[in-house]
């Protein structure tokens, strides 16, 4: 299970889902089944561009080495009292990204002071090399001291709701392409899409998206899930 499989299951669990059951046939869809009859695919949100081949691609490709030695750096951060609770980190870079052993030390540092510190909640830091974090109590154990909530990259942005409805139109798609020959194994099927767009749509855009763009689609439900708070979500 992936982080954002985590974090579906963890929002599943705040809406009162019961018996929730990570991948009932194996590596096919649906990724969770619930109370055997709902099943539910999980996809990130994240913000897409059309490359110089037409191709629309996630504007994050070039930077999955940097979120994966982040992701291993902060969800195995070892300290010495471990907190009652866990930390989500969040992270903001631009480019050029710096060489990885300063942002190594400083990431470390960073965490280390907080862990040290007054621990306050949320938490906000600029690192020397460029990198911006932000932190937020979990309120619950998740194994960890820290563990990864998300990113968004600074040249990434736009107009927030041409931006969101381009994103969402393609990921209900894909999903909806991916789990085709699978919809009849069970009754309801629902897509949970983790936002990691660099900016969480208020109510103004959502009431924008709705009236002036629309997303279609055929699942039961579509949930768009903020990583940073997993009870504020929104439906489709």
């Amino acid at each position: 299970m992936d982080a954002t499989e985590k974090m579906a299951e963890d929002f599943l669990t705040n809406l009162g889902c019961p018996a929730i059951v990570y991948e009932p046939d194996g590596n096919v869809p649906p990724d969770f089944l619930v109370n055997s009859t709902i099943a539910v695919e999980v996809r990130r949100l994240n913000q897409l561009v059309v490359d110089e081949t037409g191709k629309v691609v996630g504007l994050e490709r070039a930077d999955i080495p940097l979120w994966q030695r982040i992701t291993n750096l902060v969800n195995n951060f070892s300290v010495a009292c471990p907190p009652p609770t866990t930390f989500g980190v969040f992270y903001r870079f631009g480019r050029p990204i710096p060489a990885w052993k300063k942002l190594q030390s400083e990431l470390s540092a960073a965490l280390t002071a907080f862990i040290n510190g007054s621990k306050s909640t949320p938490h906000k830091a600029s690192l020397p090399c460029g990198l911006s974090i932000r932190i937020f109590d979990w309120k619950k154990d998740k194994g960890s001291a820290f563990r990864i909530a998300g990113s968004s990259d600074q040249q990434s942005g736009g107009f927030i709701v041409e931006n969101l409805q381009f994103a969402l139109q393609h990921a209900v798609a894909e999903k909806e392409a991916k789990t085709s020959k699978y919809r009849s194994n069970y009754q309801e099927w629902w897509l949970v899409l983790v936002h990691y767009m660099v900016f969480w749509p208020d109510e103004h855009d959502r009431r924008q998206l709705f009236e002036g763009w629309g997303v279609q689609h055929t699942f039961d439900k579509v949930f768009v899930v903020n990583p940073l708070d997993l009870g504020d979500y929104f439906e489709l």
